[in-house]
């Protein structure tokens, strides 16, 4: 990246077998649809498409989507963060797990789609 690119919203492409799908599309539709379950409000029709779920490709999706974050925390730390050395609100040391901490929180924000 250079001075003029910027980070925005990350969601892993993954194939489906047709087209390239956005990985966190189907977790969070999944997630909803566990929720319905939980408090006795899912249709039949979902239950329908629920069942028709691939475990195995909804874990394919986590994967993805827990690599793509591994990565930016990662990338943050080591060069968006490097010359992150001290605080400017009193001037102290930033810390290695300060870094770390900071790029977890952006990470997390920028794979969370209702944000």
């Amino acid at each position: 990246m250079d001075y003029s690119s910027s980070l925005g919203p990350i969601d892993p492409q993954v194939y489906n077998g047709k087209n390239w799908v956005p990985a966190l599309g189907y977790l969070d539709k999944v997630e909803e649809l566990i929720e319905k379950s939980a408090n006795n409000q899912l249709t039949e029709a979902e239950f329908m498409i629920l069942q028709k779920i691939d475990l195995a490709e909804l874990r394919s999706f986590e994967m993805a989507r827990n690599l793509t974050i591994a990565l930016l925390k990662d990338w943050l730390v080591n060069y968006k963060f490097k010359d992150w050395n001290t605080h400017k609100s009193n001037e102290q040391p930033v810390t290695k797990e300060e870094k770390e901490k900071r790029a977890e929180d952006i990470a997390n924000k920028l794979s969370n789609n209702s944000i």
